[in-house]
Formats: structure tokens, sequence, C-alpha cells
């Protein structure tokens, strides 16, 4: 059997992928969610091509997540939720991964997380077994979801459900930070400036004088590095100590 171990921010753009190759079903199941930027982009491309997709949640999260199950109602996306659920699986027609990552996007940059995937078969159908069996364990609340309010129209931009997602992670942190190449909120860490989808893009060269387009700590556009992550306003209010 071709099994592939991957390991913290590998995990995520594996992730990515799969959602993306996608032929005909797909099966997310995650205690809790963050729909970041790109996760929620691939959502959309494959219901836009017509692709079934199933998510599964923790139901006593359903408060805490109305709003992002609301937006992925809208897409088409068919919501149950499990009682007591820890799994964290997701899977596609010929794909699965078994991870200890949640849909998180705070996880994917900040946690020790691991994942077992594979393409073949007799692994897929596995996965696919015990999801068989989750799935009597679910109760279908798409229904109850539909036609409610989702984001609205903040300073003439929509407010993603990812944004208010993400905000209420970033409000236990004391200095929340901007990935430097994509603008999504982050933890501030200058030694950490790329979420984990970009940092993987910029590990495949590592140049860390490489022009990026956002400002570590305020967010406004600007040119940064990985050397320099932060604007010179920023610098000089001292929101980045010299090493």
């Amino acid at each position: 059997m071709d099994v592939k171990i991957i390991s913290n921010y590998q995990i995520s753009p594996a992730i990515l992928d799969m959602i993306k190759g996608a032929g005909k079903s797909l099966v997310l199941i995650s205690p809790y969610i963050q729909l970041w930027g790109h996760l929620e982009s691939e959502i959309t491309s494959v219901r836009k091509r017509g692709v079934e997709v199933k998510l599964y949640f923790r139901s006593d999260k359903r408060k805490d997540l109305e709003e992002i199950l609301q937006k992925l109602v809208a897409q088409g996306v068919e919501i149950f939720q499990v009682e007591n659920l820890h799994s964290k699986i997701y899977a596609s027609d010929s794909y699965a991964i078994v991870s200890s990552m949640n849909l998180y996007q705070y996880s994917a940059a900040n946690s020790e997380e691991i994942a077992i995937c594979s393409g073949d078969m007799s692994f897929v159908t596995e996965v696919k077994g015990y999801i068989q069996e989750l799935s009597g364990k679910a109760t279908r609340i798409t229904g109850a979801l539909k036609g409610k309010k989702v984001a609205g129209v903040v300073g003439g931009a929509l407010k993603s459900v990812a944004s208010s997602v993400a905000s209420a992670v970033i409000s236990a942190i004391e200095n929340p930070g901007h990935c430097i190449r994509c603008n999504v909120k982050i933890e501030y860490n200058p030694e950490k400036p790329l979420c984990a989808s970009c940092f993987t893009a910029w590990n495949k060269f590592k140049n860390k004088t490489f022009a990026e387009k956002f400002c570590h700590n305020c967010g406004k556009p600007n040119k940064t590095t990985i050397e320099k992550p932060v604007c010179y306003d920023c610098f000089k209010a001292g929101h980045l100590k010299q090493t």
C-alpha cells in the first residue's frame, strides 16, 4: 500500500490539492473549522464544477461556527453535526487524508501536526467505510441553516466568514499579525511572517530577500521580506526586534 506520512506545514497544501483534484465527491470531517482564503476558494471551485461536498463538524461547536456553516450551505455544501467528534478526515473519490489537524489555519501555522495520506484505493475504501459508519451517527442540519443571513458588507467590502472566525481566534492573541504575502491574519511572529500555505510556496526557493506585499504588523500594502517583515512606520514604533 502506497501511504505517505506528512507533517506540519505540508498538511494544509495536501488537503488543498486533494480538494482541487476531487472528481464527484468530497468529504471534510473536522471538529473545528476556519475557512482561510485558499481553502474557501478551492471549495467554491469544486462546487462550481458540481462536486458533491459534505462537511462533518462537532455538534457542540454549532453556535461558534454558525456563520461559516451558513456560508458553506449557500455554496451547496451538505452540513452534518456529530456529537463528541474528534476525527479529522479529508477524502475525495480517489484520495484520503487522516490527520491530527483540524481545518484551522492557526493549527496549520502553529501546531505540531501529522497526517497519513494515500491514493491507494484499499486505503481510500477503508477510510470511506469509517465515514459511512460515522454518517449513521450524524445529524444533517443543512435545511436548518438555509435562508439565514450570512456575511454582511463592512466598509464597502464583503465581511467573509473566514475573517469572522479568524478574528475569534486572534482575539485571544495579544498581538495579531498578517501574512506578508496574502495578508491573511496569523499570529504575530516576525520569525514566521507567512501563513502555512504561503510558507510552502516560499520554501521551494527560500529567498529571504524576495519582495512580499504586506506589513506583518499593520497589514497595509508595503514592500517587505522575510528578513524585514514590517513596514518602516511599524519598525519605528518598535514592532520588530533586531536579531
